[in-house]
């Protein structure tokens, strides 16, 4: 398993050279765990173009482990129904900044006009000495509303 280690921000404006950048829809829905262990596991399957993918993440407090599993389409449509109630929608960007990637999420259906970017690192020196560009906002890293699994199973998060 490799170490999650990334930021989340809040994108004030969309960069305005948007469409030249490769995107990708996904949808992802994600499985029950026994609640014993719901506060350190996480499953998911995901769908991004023609790649289907089951996702186990280990978490130990900040600090986050993640393996994919690649899924034949046939296998994932098996196994979608046991997302139901857990999924999400989205379009991913990928822009390139710095030797980084920043991943832009303009999220669908009862999550739309919400636009959460994600940067991942290989370390955790890369990750604080990070500067994000003028376009990304807030930064929303600490607030588990905008976990992915919070907002397919929560939906829209509200402001404190």
């Amino acid at each position: 398993m490799k170490d999650e280690i990334e930021r989340r921000f809040f994108v004030s404006r969309l960069p305005w050279n948007l469409g030249q950048y490769p995107f990708s829809h996904i949808e992802q829905g994600y499985m029950e765990v026994p609640e014993e262990y719901a506060d350190v596991l996480e499953t998911r399957l995901r769908k991004e173009g023609d790649t289907y993918l089951f996702t186990v993440k280990l978490k130990e407090g900040s600090k986050r482990k993640e393996e994919n599993i690649p899924l034949t389409m046939e296998y994932f449509n098996t196994q979608w129904f046991m997302t139901e109630g857990r999924r999400l929608e989205k379009i991913r960007y990928k822009i390139p900044s710095h030797g980084n990637t920043i991943e832009v999420n303009i999220y669908c259906g009862k999550l739309e006009q919400l636009v959460v970017a994600e940067v991942e690192f290989s370390n955790y020196e890369e990750r604080d000495s990070f500067i994000p560009p003028d376009w990304l906002g807030k930064e929303v890293t600490d607030d588990q509303r905008y976990d992915n699994f919070n907002l397919a199973v929560q939906g829209f998060p509200y402001p404190k």
